[in-house]
């Protein structure tokens, strides 16, 4: 009975059946923990629950879920395939908080399983499009856009229907939009709109879409239709959780293009909506205390605006901490924000605060300083020996 409740949790969840998914799944886990607690079955229960409860913006939970599986997991078969769900559960989880270093971890470990186990998987695909978001979360476009062309690829073997490729087609979509390819991220994510209203009008993944298309539309200097597009987006998760850190991002780009737009009110209650989301669910991003900054220095809040400030640049510092990957990807990462150093910077000489202006370019040329060594070594452990590099670094 509990396989049964578990596999229709499972069914439920593709349709994008959120709630009618965690209800089954809760179901099942309360049936094993009574008749068969303890081993793959109870983890196998956790594991999906860690999903489901993610899913619903519920991300401290879920990963207290997501870390209960995976060491049970650890017992039972530590470099077996069943551990998989798990892994992936878990690398979920710590992404959505902000951990991309501990998430491309979890994710790596299971891409070497399924590749030995299990090569032309779906779940293979799903595991190559993790860390393909990874890729382009810290700036690397080129790996992402790697990463997601071979979970086509899969996809286009292993689902004749074409329905399972959606998230590949928001990837791509995110790719083509960093690259300021409208058409082409118009076009996926238009695609990936219409797969995903098909399974579910009011689903996250139908928000997530919406928001590809404004951020498209926004591109292309249509504000009015990208703000229509974020607050339908943004209805979707109201009705689903409203303190979803999904929601938040949303709050935040609607809060960013209503101060463009010069509406001021408006924009200031969407970006602390977006900052109190973000500090609920523990989760460090730098672009809510500049958008916060920059609206407080246009409404002549010139010291609150300051300490906005210095608190995107510490959270940009302990986000570049998390990023994992090659330093290049730490520094393209840095650059998608723009000097956010220099910008606090020159706020504090408006001040007329010289010193403090000072230690804001310190801090950054630091960073820059260490990022510039860390390519150069890069680049000189590519050219010698491995023996000698290794030798070099003792």
């Amino acid at each position: 009975m509990a396989t049964v409740l578990l596999r229709l949790g499972n069914l439920a969840d593709k349709q994008d059946g959120l709630e009618e998914a965690d209800r089954l799944y809760r179901r099942g886990y309360d049936l094993i923990l009574r008749l068969a607690p303890n081993g793959g079955a109870e983890a196998a229960a956790v594991s999906n629950l860690a999903m489901s409860t993610g899913k619903r913006g519920d991300l401290a939970q879920a990963e207290v879920y997501a870390a209960r599986a995976l060491a049970r997991w650890e017992k039972l078969t530590p470099s077996g395939s069943a551990i998989i769900p798990s892994l992936l559960s878990y690398g979920n989880a710590i992404y959505a908080r902000g951990d991309f270093a501990g998430a491309e971890a979890a994710f790596l470990r299971a891409k070497r399983i399924l590749e030995k186990f299990q090569p032309e998987s779906i779940i293979l695909a799903k595991t190559l499009h993790n860390l393909g978001e990874i890729a382009h979360q810290r700036g690397d476009d080129d790996a992402a856009e790697s990463l997601f062309r071979r979970e086509l690829s899969l996809f286009e073997r292993l689902d004749p229907s074409g329905k399972l490729m959606r998230d590949t087609l928001i990837g791509l979509g995110g790719v083509a939009l960093q690259r300021h390819q409208s058409d082409q991220a118009e076009a996926a994510w238009q695609h990936a709109l219409s797969i995903s209203e098909e399974l579910n009008q009011q689903g996250t993944d139908t928000a997530w879409c919406l928001v590809g298309l404004a951020e498209t539309a926004r591109l292309r200097k249509r504000e009015a239709e990208a703000e229509k597009l974020l607050e339908r987006a943004l209805a979707i998760w109201q009705q689903i959780n409203p303190e979803a850190v999904d929601a938040g991002v949303i709050h935040l780009k609607l809060g960013i293009l209503r101060l463009e737009r010069g509406q001021i009110e408006a924009a200031e209650a969407h970006v602390r909506a977006a900052i109190r989301i973000q500090e609920k669910n523990h989760v460090i991003v730098s672009e809510g205390y500049q958008a916060l900054a920059r609206l407080q220095e246009r409404k002549g809040q010139r010291q609150e605006a300051a300490t906005s400030y210095l608190a995107a640049v510490d959270a940009l510092e302990t986000q570049r901490t998390r990023l994992g990957g090659a330093q290049e990807s730490r520094w393209l990462f840095g650059s998608s924000l723009g000097d956010l150093h220099f910008e606090a910077a020159e706020h504090q000489i408006a001040l007329a605060q010289p010193q403090a202006a000072w230690q804001l370019l310190e801090r950054g040329r630091a960073w820059g300083f260490r990022e510039l060594l860390a390519q150069r070594d890069l680049r000189f452990a590519r050219e010698i020996p491995a023996e000698l590099y290794a030798e070099r670094h003792r």
